[in-house]
């Protein structure tokens, strides 16, 4: 007799809601506004598709292994130990700047919200978001759903206020960087590190697994079009400067609301990526569980260091780290499919598909190294 009871889907999908809604979406505006609202939008399209199946194929993956791993050591378990290290590498690499990001936003939306020293103010979040993540992923998933919740309320309130100043000639006007939207709306789009942090939630649910990252990710990138376009369309060209500026002319309670937002956003996804890279650390490295979490040091000195920068570091970071993810598990799903038995859900597409999609991000990657050299 099946004794399974469907899973509650809504924590996990809030889990991978808020993994996704940080960084990305303030860079979001100015990215649309660099190429064009229209080529922004077909750029969306593409990716959210994109996106989505390789967030599915992921989970199959997750579905298909019985050890508990992290991006590296599935990499490892169908592709080898060169392409684990590899793997490895580049997420350390990859998620230690997205972190960076994180803490140089914490410094400008804490000075927007107080009068408060932004440094210091990056360095208690540090410590107290570190601490989270050291309690564990049941504690994340339940401090994620709330605070998914109130960041979603206080976008809504953003878009309210901005609706009115919608010039209608911003829509449509064309940018000359078509290409700076593919690389912030991977970053934007990037939930794969809170993948196996659900799958706790789904054991032996593979079909919820896949229904609750259909949810959340559509619906982020719902409301990521939403944002771009009524922001774009209220500021034009100007939103290409810092965020807090344009929000500013609203009035002040737009600024602090924008401030909070920031801050519950920021912090959803420092907690789940931090998490991702401690577990990365403790099952795929086998690092003991005391000593994981040091990691989470790195970030913090570059940002001591002097390594702020914002909208161009999204781009490089979405294009060339999220790529080389995108990579991995397209090779890791085609490999997996024939090694193991057929779990509770499996993506519906054939294997051919692998070719096109890496096509498609081994390009992206060439265009934004291209743009930085350039």
């Amino acid at each position: 007799m099946n004794t399974s009871r469907p899973v509650p889907i809504a924590g996990p999908a809030a889990l991978l809601a808020g993994t996704m809604v940080g960084a990305g979406v303030f860079a979001l505006p100015a990215a649309a506004a660099a190429s064009g609202l229209p080529i922004m939008l077909l750029w969306a399209g593409l990716l959210a598709a994109v996106m989505l199946l390789l967030h599915l194929m992921f989970a199959e993956v997750v579905l298909r292994t019985k050890e508990a791993h992290r991006m590296p050591g599935y990499v490892g378990e169908y592709l080898g130990s060169r392409a684990k290290y590899v793997s490895l590498v580049t997420t350390v690499i990859g998620s230690s700047g997205a972190l960076l990001i994180y803490l140089v936003l914490f410094e400008k939306f804490s000075t927007a919200l107080l009068p408060v020293s932004g440094i210091a103010a990056s360095i208690i979040a540090w410590t107290l978001l570190s601490m989270l993540v050291v309690l564990g992923i049941k504690t994340i998933a339940r401090v994620e759903f709330v605070m998914t919740i109130l960041l979603m309320g206080v976008m809504v309130y953003l878009i309210t206020v901005a609706t009115p100043h919608i010039a209608v000639e911003n829509l449509f006007s064309t940018g000359d960087d078509p290409f700076l939207p593919f690389g912030v709306l991977l970053f934007a789009m990037g939930g794969f590190s809170a993948i196996p942090e659900m799958h706790t939630f789904f054991l032996r649910g593979g079909k919820q697994f896949a229904k609750a990252i259909t949810i959340g990710l559509l619906g982020v990138v719902a409301v990521y079009i939403i944002f771009s376009a009524v922001f774009v369309g209220a500021f034009g060209s100007a939103i290409g400067g810092e965020l807090t500026d344009a929000v500013e002319t609203l009035g002040k309670l737009p600024l602090i609301a924008l401030a909070l937002f920031g801050i519950m956003a920021i912090s959803t996804s420092f907690l789940v990526l931090g998490s991702y890279l401690v577990h990365t650390l403790q099952f795929d490295l086998r690092i003991p569980k005391k000593w994981a979490p040091v990691v989470l040091v790195l970030p913090l000195l570059f940002y001591i260091g002097g390594a702020r920068n914002f909208v161009d570091l999204v781009a490089f970071i979405g294009a060339i780290f999220i790529g080389v993810d995108a990579f991995f598990i397209l090779w890791t799903w085609r490999k997996a499919r024939k090694m193991t038995d057929t779990p509770t859900f499996s993506v519906s597409a054939p294997e051919w598909i692998v070719y096109p999609l890496v096509l498609l991000f081994g390009s992206g990657v060439v265009a934004v190294l291209w743009r930085s050299i350039v």
